[in-house]
């Protein structure tokens, strides 16, 4: 019992320090104050409306309403209902306080869920690799409220559930259910993936249900579906009263004829970059990711050469824990195969239409995840299946990659927050707006565009939405499809209008100033 207590206090002990990107991410962006503006502001503006009277009951508005010109969304909820009462306490830093937690503790499972596949070695590999991935994405991203991100450790943890799963703890089933509900709700890139990961879980448990106590595994199963139908609750209600709905939008988007990326162009150099030396997750991010432009660029020999390696020693890995019994080297092999799977599937089948080619650029981002855990199998099934090497070897081992992942933590995540110049300038507005409208009216809030298409007019503008909704001024958008009906002008009166614009335009008529936001942007008041 103490020997358990003891393990189980040390790999808690690793996993908060595997977890310190994620703090170090959160203090960075809590001492920048940092405050909800574009897409981060329609999260935060969407979580709180799940408390309301008009709860959402889907995710944020996809770029793949592109394709057909249809509006499409995320498949549900469960960021907004993650960051619903965060978002009443305040209307910034709680956001960040959350996504922290929830990231911090999606890194500490993964990593006792390690130390429960393989011990101490394995605990101690995963919680290196971790802080090696972390470090190959920009800091911001481990406690960013936009759903791309917050998907991401979410995500890693599914992994090392699936294949706890795949080896027979049926108890962790509902925690599958409700992890790969929140990862495919978040963003659409991670569905095929988190389908992948559930299948190989689901053949798993079933190739050993003669070993599990058959009474216990449905109970658990029951609980896991009540969770399932809790989770999608909002989706099938969603398609149930709206016509076409979004699930049907959405698959006819993905039915459609046009034209995707292709497996020649982009879905092979992506499996490349995922895979071969040096892959992506081992990459250090000292400014924003482009993974887009990376595979504008061809790889080279040692990468095309390394990637394929890996798949081999993948497949080796598989056949041979079949062969020996090792269903837990089986099962880790399936899952790492099944992700980079999904890598060249996402990859390969992203449209092309508009600017969807490039949200590659970000839609990629989990492909760090599935590398570091192909790495990691394949390191962990060496030390397993080959002769062991000496205690001392190990332990100079370790002592490398700690001091390897303490060098990268250190290296990462400097300056690479290009909105952050817009925190406060965005605070200045909203505390503008806070003085010039009372609660009771209902706002017009829109941009006036120039032709330079500067975002920063969008982020200030939805910035600004959600500081009035807040504030509870009663706010409503020409253009509602981002935000739900509910905030549709069309048939409302309107009080007065907040228009964001380029400074040095002519303001509309009859407008005042009310913000000089930024060097760029100017915000005007029209009664």
């Amino acid at each position: 019992m103490r020997t358990r207590i003891a393990a189980n206090r040390a790999a808690l002990g690793v996993g908060l320090l595997a977890a310190l990107p994620v703090f170090l991410s959160a203090i960075r962006l809590l001492a920048a104050d940092w405050t909800p503006i574009g897409d981060n502001a329609i999260i935060a503006l969407r979580s709180y409306d799940v408390l309301s009277t008009h709860p959402p009951l889907l995710g944020q508005y996809s770029a793949a309403s592109e394709v057909l010109g249809e509006g499409s969304y995320s498949l549900g909820p469960m960021l907004y209902w993650l960051l619903a009462v965060p978002s009443h306490i305040g209307a910034s830093a709680p956001l960040v306080v959350t996504m922290c937690a929830v990231n911090a503790a999606a890194v500490v499972a993964s990593v006792v869920l390690a130390r429960r596949r393989g011990g101490t070695a394995l605990m101690i590999l995963t919680a290196v690799a971790l802080v090696l991935m972390c470090a190959s994405l920009p800091s911001k991203t481990w406690v960013d409220v936009w759903n791309p991100a917050a998907g991401l450790l979410p995500f890693t943890l599914l992994i090392f559930v699936a294949w706890s799963v795949a080896c027979g703890e049926y108890r962790l089933l509902p925690l599958a259910v409700v992890v790969a509900s929140f990862v495919a709700q978040a963003h659409l890139t991670y569905v095929v993936p988190a389908i992948g990961l559930l299948v190989v879980a689901s053949i798993g448990l079933a190739l050993r249900r003669r070993e599990l106590d058959a009474g216990a595994l449905r109970r658990w199963l029951l609980v896991a579906l009540a969770l399932a139908a809790l989770c999608w609750s909002g989706p099938l209600v969603e398609q149930a009263v709206h016509r076409p709905g979004n699930l049907v939008t959405l698959a006819r988007n993905a039915s459609s004829d046009h034209p995707s990326t292709g497996f020649r162009n982009i879905g092979r150099d992506a499996y490349v970059r995922t895979a071969g030396v040096p892959p992506w997750w081992l990459g250090v991010a000292d400014g924003p990711v482009d993974r887009f432009g990376d595979l504008a660029r061809p790889p080279g020999a040692l990468r095309i050469v390394s990637s394929l390696l890996v798949l081999a020693a993948l497949v080796v890995v598989l056949v041979v824990g079949r062969r020996r019994g090792r269903r837990d080297l089986a099962a880790a092999a399936a899952c790492a195969l099944v992700l980079l799977a999904g890598v060249v599937f996402v990859a390969s089948t992203t449209p092309i239409a508009g600017l969807l080619g490039i949200t590659l650029r970000y839609t990629l981002w989990w492909a760090s995840a599935a590398g570091m855990f192909a790495y990691v199998v394949i390191a962990w099934s060496a030390l397993e299946l080959l002769p062991r090497p000496g205690v001392w070897a190990l332990r100079a081992a370790a002592a490398v990659a700690a001091v390897w992942a303490a060098v990268v933590l250190v290296r990462a995540g400097g300056g690479e927050d290009r909105l952050e110049g817009r925190y406060e300038p965005m605070r200045r507005l909203a505390a503008a707006l806070e003085r010039s409208l009372p609660a009771d009216r209902t706002v017009l809030v829109g941009a006036v565009r120039p032709s330079s298409g500067y975002d920063a007019q969008y982020d200030y503008e939805a910035g600004a939405v959600y500081a009035l909704r807040h504030q509870g001024v009663r706010v409503v958008r020409r253009f509602p499809e981002a935000v739900g009906s509910w905030y549709d002008a069309a048939g409302k009166r309107i009080d007065a209008t907040v228009l964001v614009g380029a400074a040095g335009e002519a303001p509309p008529r009859g407008a005042r100033l009310v913000a000089r936001v930024d060097s760029r942007v100017v915000a005007w008041l029209v009664p």
